[in-house]
């Protein structure tokens, strides 16, 4: 019997889309004509996939395979959603996947999902990402095995606004295990990971289908093995190769060139000669004469003065003594001979000095473009980066090949400190360097190394001169930014005498006016007029003592002294009375509890008070027909309390500003309040070891993320019969 064909859409994390693109394909299949069923399929109650259900055959309810059915059924291509799915207990196989396998073996086509996250061999780097246990798992010989398998991809920005739009979980819905799963650096790993195993897996699918090319076991094993968080990013430094270097000015030819001249002034004479004493009488004088001489100026070209003058002599002691009359002796027997032997030198001498000449202005030109390159360096990337000066030092020390480098500045007659140094022990004073050069009124650069010639002092001079720019420059930026925090505590030092002046004198106001009504013998109140006035005066009072205690701990919390007890709190205990204090207008607040909630390490009243912050704000941004929604759940070690809200939410780039005190986004004036709510809550709850954060409402609004460490199982003392509390020993 034929065995069917697999489809696998795997998606690079929760929501990425491949329940849509598996109805998608169901779709267009039927639209083909197609014979095509859907076996299991989970909508999660979203609206566009419930949508999309329409005009495609369901077998059963979709929330199993009724294998049995399917098989009676017969379609051309099974569509089953999340393979993982555990099977309802009864079940003949436990898993989807083992029933997807069933399926195949029949010989029906499967089209099927998965989530990277389910892929069994991936379960560990999974736990490491997300901090939880996959939820199932489907093993990667099935997966491997599948005919095709297409990613679904979606980068985690667009997620992230997919989930803030409502268009993947309800707020109600949203926990601490569901909202881990969704940040940012989460889904980023899982992407990375889905694409790495994605890739592996197709490069070995296709081994299948011809050879196996030389090396690919070691790409496909750098390919397969996915990262694990944390993502440990270092950036190395460059290393010092030499290349910035400016080089010696040398005058003449290199060692090098002096080398291969005398290695051609000893060779190529004799080899001209042996060729000559071949020819015979067919060269004739002239032309021994010619080719000895060439030989000489060839070896000037390469070597210069002294091998040019080595080569000359030794061909010329081999023309007088192979070629002129008479032959084989030193003698030379005619005068016009002894002018070819000068001119052998001559032409030596003459050569070589063009050579020299040359060769001195070719390093000189070197050097000018080492210097001017070095220089517009310093312009284009010292210059700009944050560390300026140290970035200039390392240019230097780099540029003249120096060990270390550093900026002196006299402190009195004979004291010298340093300003700024790179490389090994920089010099402390100018005895301990090789070259000094003064870089303005008491500093001086000091380098160690080596001893410099004059022409480079000269550019030297330059970068002092740089240095002690940009020396001015950095104090005169501390001076500024020192000014402008000056300038910035006295401009918050008046908003905060505006706001209290406004925010004291309300409740003492109304206080005063209560308690002066109370006093007052000309009016005779009736007793629900009189306890009207004492609550107005209570409620003044209250709120007066509540801004009194923010003001404190926000000091305290500034100047470190804030006093935090940590112990076990349990914070179901805690929400209720933080309710009650909020008010009457937090009466309708909603509250959802996790099971098995542990305790978190927290001072009981700091929390308290974090609490009733968050809460009020919350409440007064919240529509009057949607209250805020409190939901407390657990992940990882940790607690979070979520405070949901409906309102008109608040921009990712004007978050931060909620937590810095005195600021009330939208506010123009300080009329409104100090705003210290969310700055002393986030003060509190990091002062216990926890973070307060604000994300999207899924479908709109503003939640505020309180998480704090939960407390060590050793710290507690199960009560009999309630094992999800306990009291502290």
């Amino acid at each position: 019997m034929r065995h069917g064909r697999l489809r696998v859409y795997l998606g690079v994390a929760p929501g990425a889309g491949k329940t849509h693109a598996l109805l998608d394909e169901a779709h267009r299949r039927a639209d083909r004509g197609t014979d095509v069923v859907l076996a299991a399929v989970d909508t999660h109650r979203r609206a566009r996939l419930d949508q999309a259900l329409d005009g495609v055959e369901l077998v059963g309810d979709g929330s199993a395979i009724d294998v049995a059915a399917v098989l009676a059924r017969r379609p051309a291509v099974v569509f089953v959603d999340d393979l993982q799915r555990a099977n309802p207990p009864g079940a003949e196989r436990a898993t989807r996947w083992q029933d997807v396998e069933h399926l195949l073996a029949a010989g029906l086509d499967v089209v099927a999902t998965v989530d990277v996250r389910h892929v069994a061999s991936l379960a560990e780097v999974v736990r490491a990402i997300t901090g939880a246990d996959p939820d199932g798992a489907v093993p990667d010989r099935l997966l491997r095995e599948a005919d095709q398998l297409q990613l679904v991809d979606i980068p985690p920005h667009a997620l992230r606004r997919r989930l803030a739009h409502g268009g993947l979980l309800t707020a109600e819905q949203l926990d601490a295990q569901q909202a881990a799963g969704f940040r940012p650096e989460v889904l980023a790993a899982l992407r990375e990971v889905a694409l790495a195993w994605a890739a592996a897996t197709i490069a070995q699918q296709h081994l299948a289908h011809g050879e196996r090319p030389a090396g690919l076991d070691t790409q496909l094993a750098a390919i397969a093995s996915p990262v694990t968080p944390p993502l440990d990013i270092r950036l190395a430094t460059p290393r010092d190769d030499g290349r910035g270097a400016i080089p010696r000015l040398r005058r003449g030819l290199s060692t090098r060139r002096l080398g291969y001249g005398t290695a051609l002034a000893l060779v190529m004479p004799s080899l001209a000669t042996l060729a000559l004493r071949a020819a015979g009488s067919w060269a004739g004088l002239a032309m021994d004469s010619l080719l000895l001489l060439l030989t000489v100026v060839i070896t000037a070209l390469v070597g210069g003065l002294w091998p040019a003058l080595l080569a000359a002599v030794l061909a010329s002691t081999l023309l007088n003594y192979f070629f002129i009359p008479p032959v084989y002796t030193l003698r030379v027997g005619e005068p016009h001979n002894v002018i070819t032997l000068i001119m052998f030198l001559l032409v030596a001498g003459l050569v070589s000095t063009v050579v020299h000449r040359a060769a001195t202005q070719a390093g000189r030109a070197t050097r000018a473009a080492a210097e001017s390159r070095s220089l517009a360096t310093l312009a284009e990337e010292v210059l700009r980066s944050d560390e300026a000066l140290p970035a200039l030092l390392e240019h230097l020390r780099t540029a003249f090949g120096m060990t270390s480098v550093s900026l002196l500045e006299q402190a009195g007659t004979p004291t010298w400190r340093v300003v700024a140094g790179r490389g090994p022990q920089p010099p402390g004073r100018p005895e301990e360097a090789d070259v000094t050069v003064p870089a303005g009124d008491h500093l001086m650069l000091a380098l160690a190394g080596r001893g410099l010639a004059a022409g480079d002092r000269t550019l030297l001079r330059a970068f002092a001169a740089q240095a002690q720019g940009l020396l001015e420059r950095d104090r005169l930026a501390r001076a500024a930014a020192q000014a402008a925090r000056f300038e910035a505590g006295q401009k918050l030092r008046d908003a905060l005498l505006g706001a209290v002046g406004h925010d004291l004198r309300t409740p003492l106001a109304a206080a005063r006016a209560a308690v002066s009504s109370l006093q007052s013998s000309d009016v005779t109140w009736a007793p629900a007029e009189r306890q009207e006035l004492l609550d107005t005066a209570a409620q003044s009072l209250e709120r007066l003592g509540r801004l009194v205690a923010d003001l404190l701990d926000l000091s305290r919390l500034r100047a470190g002294a804030l006093t935090v007890a940590g112990e076990p709190v349990w914070l179901e205990d805690l929400v209720p009375p933080a309710l009650d204090e909020v008010g009457p207008d937090a009466q309708h607040v909603r509250l959802r509890l996790a099971e098995d909630l542990p305790a978190v390490m927290a001072d009981g009243a700091l929390l308290t008070r974090a609490l009733v912050n968050v809460i009020a704000n919350a409440v007064r941004h919240s529509p009057a027909d949607t209250p805020p929604l409190v939901a407390i759940s657990s992940i990882a070690g940790q607690v979070e309390v979520r405070v949901i809200d409906r309102g008109p939410g608040v921009p990712e780039q004007e978050r931060s500003r909620m937590f810095v005190p005195f600021q009330r986004l939208g506010d123009t004036d300080n009329s409104t309040g100090l705003g210290l709510g969310l700055a002393v809550s986030r003060g509190l709850v990091e002062a216990m070891g926890g973070t307060l954060e604000a994300e999207d409402t899924p479908g709109g609004g503003l939640t505020m993320v309180l998480a704090l460490p939960a407390a060590p199982a050793d710290l507690l003392a199960v009560e009999p019969g309630r094992r999800e509390r306990g009291e502290p020993t």
